[in-house]
């Protein structure tokens, strides 16, 4: 991983990516794995159909990068390829946007693809995912992308495309949520 580019907005990383920058790219799929990944578990309901997806979302997504007129916005945009991937890969339409050698390049070159995420391990192990699966999906988005993502709420409320009290209210309602579900497994532990 290039220290450098950790430090990099979207907006730059996008525009080197573009240029054939798989570090830079690498660096995209870094960020964005996790969302677009529950993004699309909250479609198919399977972790690993979900991690295939959100693999086939960065393929397209290099390939279309040119395209894209906001650089900027790349979150909002990867997660609408997540989500149309998600539904199409649920409806058992599979359509491939990416040449195979293009595909195959992609994945040679990037490092990030070939790594499994390590976000899965981590939330597999926590009492509290129990509590985020149970949310409505608006809420399990925001919660995770706050607690295990590490964004602010400006940055989730433009993921999202909705307003930023809009996301106080989902986070507000997802942390009491997993509250009292943690207090109600504490209080079953208590019993036991």
């Amino acid at each position: 991983m290039h220290a450098s580019l950790e430090n990099q907005g979207d907006e730059e990383l996008v525009v080197l990516a573009t240029l054939g920058s798989f570090p830079a790219f690498d660096e995209l799929i870094r960020r964005y794995r996790g969302p677009l990944t529950l993004a699309a578990e909250q479609i198919v309901r399977s972790r690993a159909v979900a991690e295939e997806v959100a693999q086939e979302t960065f393929l397209a997504a290099f390939c279309a990068l040119p395209t894209l007129d906001a650089p900027g916005a790349i979150g909002g945009w990867l997660r609408a390829i997540a989500r149309n991937r998600a539904l199409k890969t649920l409806c058992r339409e599979r359509r491939c946007t990416a040449t195979d050698d293009l595909e195959a390049l992609v994945k040679s070159a990037s490092t990030e693809l070939a790594v499994p995420p390590d976000w899965v391990a981590r939330i597999e192990q926590e009492v509290i995912f129990q509590a985020l699966q149970r949310l409505p999906e608006d809420q399990q988005e925001v919660l995770y992308l706050a607690a295990y993502e590490d964004w602010s709420v400006a940055r989730i409320a433009e993921y999202l495309s909705v307003p930023e009290a809009t996301v106080r209210g989902r986070l507000y309602r997802a942390r009491q949520a997993v509250r009292h579900h943690y207090d109600n497994q504490n209080r079953e532990e208590e019993l036991l």
